[in-house]
């Protein structure tokens, strides 16, 4: 009888995972399908804790900012967009959450308990104008905190973040605009490539 039940819960837990593995599969094609907008933090207007997370150069990085007990980066768009896709780049980042205002104040959209690399996508689906990075702990050294240094603790160090980048999904007019751009640049690329003399 308990062989029974024992093979009764394993078939109904693989047909459950069975069939989250089918929702994922189909999520995963309808994203395929759609193309990304372009990166809602590269826009005018856009503000953030430190300019250099924002600025498209993976060259400069920015810190987060020690003004509670868990360090913090906050990007602010002029508008509120809705956003599917979070990419973080940050060689130190360990464990952080991501949250956001949609009016009402802070709420949590993610915890991140172990970065597994570099870059960092998060896969969310929310609508606001104001994203927050709370870091809980760096890969290396120790995490500068307001609150233990008000205490008389040792100065630490602050999550590096390179770039954070913000994306919802392309409508059809970015499409086609996004489409005409890359034409231009391949002509233009062949044009220069034909106008270079021959060495």
């Amino acid at each position: 009888m308990i062989r029974i039940c024992l093979i009764a819960a394993l078939i109904a837990a693989m047909s459950i995972l069975g069939g989250c593995a089918a929702i994922k599969d189909m999520m995963s094609t309808v994203a395929a399908r759609q193309q990304w907008s372009e990166n809602y933090a590269r826009l005018p207007g856009v503000e953030a804790t430190d300019p250099r997370m924002i600025d498209g150069d993976l060259r400069t990085s920015g810190e987060t900012v020690a003004d509670s007990f868990y360090p913090k980066a906050v990007v602010k768009l002029p508008e509120p967009k809705m956003i599917y896709k979070i990419v973080i780049y940050s060689p130190n980042l360990q464990t952080f959450s991501i949250w956001a205002d949609r009016g009402n104040g802070w709420e949590q959209i993610k915890e991140i308990k172990s970065v597994k690399g570099n870059p960092i996508t998060v896969m969310t689906s929310v609508r606001t104008d104001k994203i927050m990075i709370s870091v809980s702990a760096i890969k290396s050294g120790r995490l500068d905190r307001k609150m233990i240094r008000r205490r008389g603790g040792r100065k630490g160090e602050q999550a590096i973040i390179q770039e954070i980048e913000l994306y919802g999904f392309a409508s059809p007019e970015e499409t086609k605009v996004a489409a005409a751009r890359k034409e231009e640049r391949k002509i233009k690329e062949e044009l220069e490539e034909l106008l270079e003399p021959a060495k």
